[in-house]
């Protein structure tokens, strides 16, 4: 009687132990799923808003240098000239040195069939490894809801921001002589709204 009791426990964990194997089996399959269609549906986003910002008109460059500010971060603007790639609308400005102290702003509309470079960086930045080479930080940060990359020279104390502002306009900041928090202080100094009604 003993070994039937036993023997009928014996096989009522085994059984269990498989339904538990078996569970853990399709909650790690269903997990795979779930991934494998969230990377499916944000590479469909992205393709979708690259199909989108191809077929956009992008923000002519009178529009862009305009947008620049006449003062940044207590420096003013020196001069603003487009350095274009592919063709792409951009614009940037060097704001005149003080001391140590320069700024350059640079502003690129990933719109238009000549912005698919640019357009091809819109969730990149925020998401790239991390690293220190020698003298140099690269970081992928959040600020202020802002998805950048930031780069900072510790022996010049230089920073260079890139982000994208609305998936559409990509903004580069390179500050000498301005540490990561005074850097993106000057992000605040930036006239967002001017840039979302040249998108309407």
């Amino acid at each position: 009687m003993k070994n039937c009791i036993k023997l009928i426990l014996f096989f009522a964990l085994t059984t269990l132990t498989w339904s538990c194997n078996e569970a853990l089996k399709k909650g790690s399959d269903s997990e795979k799923e779930v991934a494998k269609t969230q990377k499916a549906e944000k590479k469909n986003a992205e393709e979708k808003l690259l199909e989108k910002l191809i077929h956009t008109e992008p923000v002519d460059q009178a529009n862009l240098e305009a947008w620049l500010p006449k003062t940044l971060g207590g420096l003013s603007l020196e001069r603003a000239r487009s350095f274009s790639l592919f063709k792409e609308a951009q614009m940037t400005g060097s704001y005149k040195r003080l001391g140590d102290k320069m700024i350059t702003l640079s502003i690129t509309d990933a719109a238009g069939p000549q912005g698919g470079m640019v357009a091809s960086k819109i969730n990149v930045f925020g998401t790239e490894p991390e690293s220190d080479v020698e003298t140099i930080q690269h970081r992928s940060v959040n600020v202020k809801g802002r998805m950048a990359r930031q780069d900072y020279e510790t022996e010049k104390n230089m920073t260079i921001l890139h982000f994208f502002h609305k998936q559409r306009f990509m903004i580069m900041i390179t500050a000498h002589d301005y540490n990561i928090e005074e850097t993106w202080s000057l992000v605040d100094e930036l006239d967002f709204e001017v840039l979302d009604n040249l998108m309407n």
